[in-house]
């Protein structure tokens, strides 16, 4: 959950009540506000904000061409343009609320106070039945901000059975971006395409029809018929930091297996298809993507035993051309050090 820095809070019943015409102005129904309480100022503006769950900035990729403005504002004339293809840095962004919505507390709800400084404040507050409050920006995961009597409140929407939303808020995000030359701007993240800004997968898999047009290839170039290559195993993971899923794929038919294990293919995904880029023997699982890297990409690492190899955990890395084609050659790792990463592939 992002949460970002809001601004700006106004003191004191001057501005509440300067606050309070602007929100009715708006159309926006509100509960009655304590004299003295916090008040907010329109456009409320929340920095650093990334308002869907796992959003994430970071190095992202456009998958349509993107226009870019000098200030994070629709009327703004485009800069640049990111081209369809082209990875850039968002750097951060700001949700703009130009108009509260409503929603109605339909049991008791507890109420709260957002995040300071990156640490959840425990201050709670719970409305009773019927109570309305303005709801302002998303925090995710059905989370979202909401102005309430005293001031900024977080509010679990995702109960369905304890709210109701009568009107939504009107909101922007915009995205402060730098290009490959260095240009920063700003565009709208609800109407651009990208990946890349979503930590819970946020990698493009390959198109249907994809992989397997890459493994029929492979199984004619070694004399194996179409059936050869349906006993597998597959797993999807981001091996080379570019955005884009690979495949690894272990093929556990009895063309590909022995006694030492079986063959593990390694294929980079594209924009345009698949490319093989290793074929491994000897693989048995379970085989994790760690966390360290070597020219880029993910260290593999895969349990070796049988057919007379010496039984451990080895560590398959990337020589900027291929992985190691033979596990059982490769120095064995210390059974004792923790291995961090994602277990892709478990043992059989």
């Amino acid at each position: 959950m992002n949460t970002g820095v809001a601004r700006p809070y106004l003191l004191g019943a001057p501005a509440l009540l300067g606050a309070l015409a602007l929100l009715a102005a708006a159309g926006c129904g509100l509960p009655e506000t304590d004299e003295g309480g916090l008040a907010l100022e329109l456009p409320y503006v929340v920095e650093g904000a990334c308002p869907f769950e796992c959003c994430t900035y970071g190095t992202w990729v456009a998958d349509a061409p993107i226009e870019v403005r000098a200030r994070p504002e629709r009327s703004a004339e485009p800069t640049f343009r990111i081209g369809g293809g082209d990875r850039f840095e968002a750097l951060t962004g700001n949700v703009v609320v130009e108009r509260p919505g409503v929603a109605r507390a339909l049991a008791p709800l507890k109420l709260r106070a957002p995040p300071a400084g990156g640490v959840l404040d425990e201050v709670e507050l719970e409305v009773d039945a019927g109570a309305e409050l303005a709801l302002l920006d998303p925090l995710g995961e059905g989370f979202q901000r909401v102005w309430y009597r005293s001031g900024i409140w977080m509010a679990d929407l995702g109960m369905d059975d304890r709210t109701q939303v009568l009107e939504p808020a009107e909101w922007d995000w915009w995205v402060q971006v730098r290009d490959a030359e260095g240009r920063t701007g700003w565009f709208p993240g609800d109407a651009a395409r990208v990946h890349g800004n979503d930590a819970c997968g946020g990698a493009v898999p390959w198109q249907e029809g994809v992989l397997e047009a890459a493994l029929y290839g492979f199984g004619r170039q070694n004399g194996a018929d179409s059936s050869a290559v349906q006993q597998r195993r597959v797993a999807a993971v981001d091996l080379n930091g570019d955005l884009l899923d690979d495949a690894l794929v272990l093929l556990t038919g009895p063309w590909w297996c022995g006694s030492g294990g079986c063959t593990l293919l390694v294929l980079a995904g594209e924009r345009d298809g698949m490319r093989l880029v290793s074929r491994i023997t000897l693989v048995r699982g379970p085989l994790v993507a760690s966390d360290s890297r070597t020219a880029g990409w993910r260290d593999l690492i895969v349990e070796v035993a049988g057919g007379g190899a010496r039984p451990g955990r080895v560590a398959l890395r990337f020589d900027g051309t291929r992985y190691p084609s033979n596990p059982t050659l490769q120095e064995r790792l210390d059974p004792e050090m923790p291995v961090e990463g994602q277990v892709l592939l478990e043992a059989p």
